[in-house]
């Protein structure tokens, strides 16, 4: 983070400089000798997001007079989060007997409250579909599994990346892709002799 002080039109030195990484806390700096009555702005001129952290900074681009004799007090506060990202889930139902199929369940596990769920209603006819969950922090390790694959007594089932693992990019989208065949159960006649 740097903090550009200029006073009058004239930049105080040097910039006040924060390294990357520092912990949470507070830090100060003093700049000395400034004639009263002078008219100064602080501006922080890099905040610190990077592509995976995100700020919000509050108190930035102040402006105050200086009077004789005393300090006046600027702060600029700046708040970290991790930059969010996306996952899409595309689900593929094909096969002869794709809109025979029963209910389908895909459970999306990123951790914490990132858990959710994309429900298929049974008899969806064949094609693809997708369904995108927004907001999830940037670099969680989400688990994609398809917990209910629409089998009944009367259709088979073959699902191809049922269970798939991915991380979440910053500012991007993870993509999972799940196909389930589906075909006839054929129940072969009864022999007789």
């Amino acid at each position: 983070m740097t903090i550009h002080v200029v006073c009058n039109g004239t930049a105080l030195s040097p910039d006040l400089v924060i390294p990357a990484g520092t912990p949470a806390s507070s830090v100060s700096h003093s700049f000395d000798g400034i004639p009263a009555g002078s008219v100064c702005t602080v501006t922080e001129t890099t905040d610190g997001a990077t592509a995976t952290v995100t700020a919000t900074v509050s108190g930035n681009r102040q402006q105050v007079t200086v009077p004789a004799d005393k300090a006046v007090p600027v702060h600029v506060t700046d708040v970290y989060e991790g930059a969010a990202g996306s996952l899409k889930v595309t689900k593929t139902i094909a096969g002869s007997a794709a809109r025979q199929h029963g209910p389908i369940a895909i459970l999306v596990a990123c951790g914490g409250p990132h858990n959710l769920a994309y429900l298929i209603p049974a008899h969806t006819g064949a094609g693809s579909a997708s369904r995108y969950f927004d907001g999830i922090p940037a670099g969680s390790r989400c688990t994609v599994t398809e917990v209910t694959i629409g089998r009944t007594s009367t259709v088979r089932a073959v699902a191809t990346g049922r269970r798939q693992k991915v991380t979440i990019p910053a500012n991007g989208t993870a993509i999972v892709h799940i196909t389930d065949r589906f075909s006839p159960i054929v129940t072969p006649p009864p022999v007789t002799g």
